[in-house]
């Protein structure tokens, strides 16, 4: 599984089956579109992709997604098969538990991010990308355009920002 962010408020997540955009401002080729922003984007569900935008279990060209809603914000789980994921808002990273299952923590700032919230995430990986202002100085520095999570000794921290590509 490969992270990357073709724009500050796009995640591309690429695996062997497809890939996954997420709050992209087209569908491109992608299998599966994840609007977790829930804006009102112009993006139609075809026969060859599947566009989510809420709670609910979903299967996309072999990719298992599940939003919940525990408050107001959706969180979504995702199995691509090599890898699992739960992607969040940072506004809810205080709200987190069993984490340990994931082999990534994706925080899409769209609030302050609290460096002291994402430390305490036991992830094997924490993940952060969106609007550079909502980005400590610290985890600045810990910047990277693209993310193998097969190769993740390549990373010098536990907690790392996601820049545009």
């Amino acid at each position: 599984m490969e992270l990357t962010s073709p724009t500050s408020s796009t995640l591309k997540i690429s695996s062997k089956r497809g890939y996954i955009l997420v709050d992209p401002e087209t569908s491109e080729d992608a299998k599966v579109v994840i609007l977790s922003d829930g804006s009102e984007k112009e993006i139609n569900q075809t026969a060859d992709n599947l566009v989510i935008f809420g709670p609910g279990d979903f299967e996309g060209s072999g990719i298992l997604i599940k939003g919940t809603r525990p408050e107001t914000e959706t969180m979504y789980s995702i199995d691509t098969g090599e890898g699992r994921a739960l992607l969040v808002s940072a506004s809810s990273i205080s709200k987190l538990t069993d984490v340990d299952e994931y082999d990534v923590v994706i925080v899409k700032a769209t609030a302050p991010v609290e460096e002291a919230a994402l430390a305490a995430l036991s992830s094997k990986r924490v993940v952060v990308y969106g609007d550079q202002s909502f980005i400590p100085e610290t985890l600045l520095a810990t910047k990277t355009n693209k993310i193998n999570l097969k190769k993740q000794e390549e990373l010098t921290s536990n907690v790392v920002y996601l820049e545009k590509k």
